[in-house]
């Protein structure tokens, strides 16, 4: 099983106006699916931004983590009224939710960190309780270590895993280009949808995958 014994420590210097910016394009792709009607149910919460996010642009969020003290700092710092954001601790193979009863599953910087049948396991539970799962990994141009065990697998490794797990990519982003990109016009490596998305795909080092049950 993940060590998780120091996430928490990891997440305390994360706050939701130090993710802001770099969440925006994983926000614009979750908000692209997602419905009103059925809740956001985001695994691996940490510090809980995208939660926050999310809830302050109306949708009912469920942040969920494994982790106890993850879980009681989410407790305490994200309170929203009418239950539109409610914390939850759950473990990804085993979501205790009834089946597509959210609209869409969301999480960022997790999957990396487990192994291939793990990955299959928890992507199938989600094709099973979710209309969609929206999520960002890092890939095999970025070689980060983060935490100290992300892997870093390419494009056609993370297709394979959806695959097995039941789940068709309807369409994927690039993001975190490398600095030289920004010397061309904003309009080259934007990550919304558009012509010129496709120097992001070519040159980002996380990819941020939008995908439905088959």
């Amino acid at each position: 099983m993940h060590d998780t014994k120091d996430w928490h420590k990891f997440f305390s210097d994360f706050n939701v106006f130090t993710n802001s910016i770099r969440l925006k394009p994983f926000i614009e792709a979750i908000t692209a699916v997602a419905s009103r009607e059925k809740p956001i149910l985001e695994l691996g919460s940490g510090s809980g931004a995208t939660a926050r996010i999310l809830a302050d642009m109306g949708y009912t969020v469920i942040a969920t983590d494994i982790d106890n003290e993850v879980v009681k700092t989410l407790q305490t710092t994200s309170y929203y009224p009418e239950a539109r954001l409610r914390v939850e601790q759950m473990d990804m193979l085993d979501i205790k939710h009834e089946p597509k009863s959210a609209g869409v599953i969301i999480h960022q910087g997790l999957l990396e960190h487990f192994e291939d049948e793990i990955i299959i396991n928890t992507l199938k539970e989600q094709a099973r309780v979710a209309d969609w799962v929206v999520f960002d990994v890092p890939n095999n141009r970025d070689h980060e270590q983060h935490y100290g065990d992300e892997r870093f697998l390419s494009y056609a490794e993370w297709k394979e895993l959806t695959q097995q797990a039941g789940l068709e990519i309807v369409s994927y982003y690039g993001r975190m280009v490398p600095r030289w990109v920004y010397f061309l016009p904003y309009a080259l490596f934007t990550n919304k949808r558009g012509i010129f998305s496709w120097l992001g795909k070519a040159t980002g080092k996380a990819y941020i995958f939008v995908c439905k049950a088959k």
